[in-house]
């Protein structure tokens, strides 16, 4: 299936319906905090916005950054078209990759065969030409959930934009669809992230 289909709905597009002052029903921002692994859903914690500035953070009075004090997640923030997840295995204080948490329910009314379409996470032009210059490893990780159930994992290790448009399959109101963008090996890398979830 794709967006071109003659039956095929477009039911959530996070450029389009990300947004702070008026937040769009059924998507939901999240990260998994301090001994939360991923797929322990019920555990994540919410992001709040960080002094009116269209930002998502781990603690609204902190900016994310090098002078954060937030074990684990200093560095994650959710913006438009854009996402920076915590940190690593590498660097957690519990062992375990953080992971920024694109959340959104399916609503009345939108059910049916679901998939990502138009979908691309790359790295912004200017920390893509100092990765050139490093030694490869990965870029950022990305896993997509519906519920419970893992739809696919992948890691990124390119600086070429990828994309990850995948079938979800059939969607049920109250369905939560996930997509989780995580840090590379060594450190948080932020990303410019784009997708639709479509329907038909």
């Amino acid at each position: 299936m794709c967006a071109g289909s003659a039956h095929a709905k477009v039911i959530a597009d996070f450029t389009r319906d990300f947004n702070t002052d008026e937040p769009v029903v059924g998507w939901s921002f999240l990260w998994n905090p301090e001994g939360v692994e991923l797929g322990d859903y019920s555990q994540y914690a919410a992001l709040s916005e960080y002094r009116n500035s269209g930002k998502l953070v781990v603690d609204p009075l902190h900016n994310a950054g090098k002078s954060n004090p937030h074990p684990n997640g200093g560095w994650l923030k959710v913006s438009s078209g854009s996402v920076t997840p915590g940190d690593p295995v590498a660097h957690s204080t519990d062992g375990i990759d953080h992971y920024a948490i694109l959340a959104y329910e399916i609503q009345p009314g939108e059910e049916g065969i679901a998939s990502i379409s138009n979908s691309q996470i790359a790295m912004s032009k200017a920390k893509a030409k100092a990765k050139a210059k490093a030694k490869a490893n990965s870029i950022a990780k990305i896993s997509i959930y519906v519920n419970r159930n893992v739809i696919g994992e992948d890691a990124i290790t390119n600086i070429e934009p990828s994309r990850f448009d995948v079938p979800l399959g059939q969607v049920e109101a109250g369905d939560i669809i996930y997509i989780a963008i995580g840090p590379g090996e060594i450190r948080a890398t932020g990303v410019n992230v784009q997708y639709q979830i479509v329907t038909e």
